[in-house]
């Protein structure tokens, strides 16, 4: 009995053992260990933290992370990461998209796109795929949105009421939230025939921003007259390469009550303004005001009184 008992536990240690070495490890790894992918947001051009950090223009795109294993492990990672996936959260639509990868050891890294396909007319994805190159089933897919585009147009003035004869300025606010530093063109005009109102640099490039910079257009109005008119103000974004044919190619322009529209195959924002001249005495002219007003009323009384005789 005791013979065929000592036989029996013989057996079963053995099985035991032959089972123990079908389990393949990964070469260099003494234990079988899996630990899930940890990302630590990172800066980003949003002067924010994020999962994915963006920093770029039309050359290049960086794509930064901080991608770490849970238990604290130093081992190698890989990231690919891709530009407008079709689907940004499914990796099968990301073939033969624009892409960059990393091989190293976990922690912060990045990689960069050189001349990137931006779409300029809505948003664009970054979706990048982390995984152990060891344990390939440790893996974390990570998806980002941002826009290129991305500005608000704003009037800086408490009322729009001017006072007649004064040249006074109608300060116009471009903050971008894009990813690319920009620069404005604002263009101011009247809404119909006004001979007696004036515009002094209705037309003007602003300076380079980043994002959450604010830029300044300073276009100065005259009114000659008691009277009430509707200009017309344009806004456009000149890292913008889209190219439109109607206004509606430029609805994701649309800000508030601000509409996109399509002018000469380029996206502005645009807006209709109201202002009307407040009434002043004689006594509240200066004399370049006074001049003002006789230099450019007289020709227009000159042409009326001329028709009716």
């Amino acid at each position: 009995m005791k013979i065929w008992f000592l036989f029996f536990i013989t057996f079963i240690f053995l099985i035991l053992n032959v089972t123990k070495a079908q389990i393949p490890l990964p070469p260099g790894s003494t234990a079988f260990e899996v630990s899930s992918i940890i990302l630590t947001p990172v800066d980003d051009y949003t002067l924010t933290k994020q999962k994915i950090g963006l920093i770029g223009n039309k050359t290049y795109l960086l794509i930064a992370w901080n991608a770490t294993y849970e238990r604290g492990l130093e081992r190698e990672i890989r990231v690919n990461c891709f530009l407008n996936c079709e689907n940004p959260l499914n990796l099968t639509t990301c073939k033969e998209k624009q892409n960059c990868s990393y091989s190293g050891l976990a922690g912060y890294a990045e990689c960069s796109i050189l001349s990137p396909k931006y779409f300029y007319n809505q948003s664009n994805w970054i979706t990048c795929y982390f995984y152990d190159p060891l344990i390939p089933e440790v893996n974390l897919t990570q998806a980002r949105e941002f826009k290129v585009i991305n500005y608000s147009l704003n009037f800086q003035i408490e009322k729009l009421t001017f006072n007649l004869g004064e040249k006074q300025t109608l300060p116009i606010s471009l903050t971008n939230f894009g990813l690319l530093e920009s620069d404005f063109t604002v263009n101011v005009s009247l809404v119909g025939k006004y001979p007696t109102i004036l515009i002094f640099e209705n037309y003007t490039q602003t300076e380079k921003v980043k994002y959450g910079q604010t830029a300044l257009a300073y276009p100065q109005i005259v009114f000659l007259s008691d009277e009430e008119a509707i200009f017309l103000v344009q806004a456009r974004n000149n890292q913008d390469e889209f190219k439109c044919e109607k206004d509606n190619d430029c609805s994701y322009l649309n800000q508030d009550g601000i509409k996109g529209v399509c002018w000469k195959n380029q996206c502005w924002k645009q807006t209709p303004l109201t202002i009307k001249a407040g009434k002043l005495v004689l006594n509240d002219f200066s004399i370049y005001q006074i001049l003002i007003l006789i230099i450019f009323t007289f020709p227009t009384f000159y042409l009326i009184q001329k028709r009716f005789k």
